[in-house]
Order: C-alpha cells, then sequence, then structure tokens
C-alpha cells in the first residue's frame, strides 16, 4: 500500500509516498489520498499540479478519500479554483475513479489520541483522519 502524504504545509514540496514491503506482481496498490495532493491535482497553477496529477493517473490500484478529506477539499477547492473544479472532483468518484474510505467508531478515538498528541503542529481532525484511517494501516 503507499500512502500519499500529500503536500508539505511550510514549503508546498511533495512528499514522498510510503511503500510497504510487497512484490511488485501481488495486489494492486492503494494510495490514501490527503486534501494536499487532490488540491494540487485540481489546480493548474500550484507548481506542484503535473506531478500530483501523474500520480493519481498512474497508479494502478484504488483511489481513497478518507470522508473527512471531503468537506475540506470541497471547501478549498471552491474557493481556491472554483466551482467547476469541485465538480469535476466529485465527478471523479464514478467508476474507477476515488473511492471514499470511511472511518469507523474506534477510528476517531485514535484521531483524538494523534490530535492530543501533536498539539504543537496543530494536526488537526483531517490529517488525523487520514493517518487513523483503517486504510492507512493496512
Amino acid at each position: 500500500m503507499r500512502i500519499l502524504c500529500g503536500l508539505t504545509r511550510g514549503n508546498r514540496q511533495p512528499c514522498h509516498a510510503r511503500k510497504r514491503s510487497s512484490p511488485r506482481n501481488s495486489a494492486a496498490e492503494v494510495l490514501l489520498c490527503d486534501t494536499g495532493v487532490l488540491l494540487a491535482a485540481g489546480n493548474v497553477k500550484d507548481h506542484a499540479h503535473q506531478a500530483c496529477l501523474r500520480l493519481l493517473r498512474h497508479t494502478e490500484g484504488p483511489l481513497l478519500v478518507p470522508s473527512p478529506v471531503l468537506g475540506e477539499i470541497g471547501y478549498l477547492l471552491q474557493s481556491r479554483v472554483g466551482p467547476q473544479a469541485e465538480v469535476t472532483f466529485l465527478r471523479s468518484f464514478d467508476g474507477d475513479g476515488f473511492k471514499v474510505a470511511e472511518l469507523q467508531g474506534t477510528d476517531i478515538g485514535r484521531m483524538a489520541e494523534l490530535v492530543e498528541t501533536y498539539l504543537d503542529l496543530p494536526l488537526g481532525i483531517v490529517d488525523a483522519a487520514v493517518a487513523a484511517s483503517p486504510s492507512a494501516s493496512g
């Protein structure tokens, strides 16, 4: 599984996707997407646009978006790029596009632990949801 950690907030440089060790020809890759990478892919003016778009288009397995990311990316696409970008993003959930990674009740407790642990960042609910998503742990 690959976890797409998106873009760092400070320098807006793409983070490296981490990959679990598994044979290349085993199960398809799974990519867990956060807001930063989705925003860059949806905004042609973002300097990481092409790299993020290429990554999303060339991943062989499912593209998972944790449910809390939806509200944040919707707001940011609409306010920074425009409402058509938001529509395009939502339509990308059809067919072989993005899939929603729903959180379970136990994930909320893990999110609280993460936010409390990283109070000095602050981590926030959406980033904690990405980290606590069942898809992040395999």
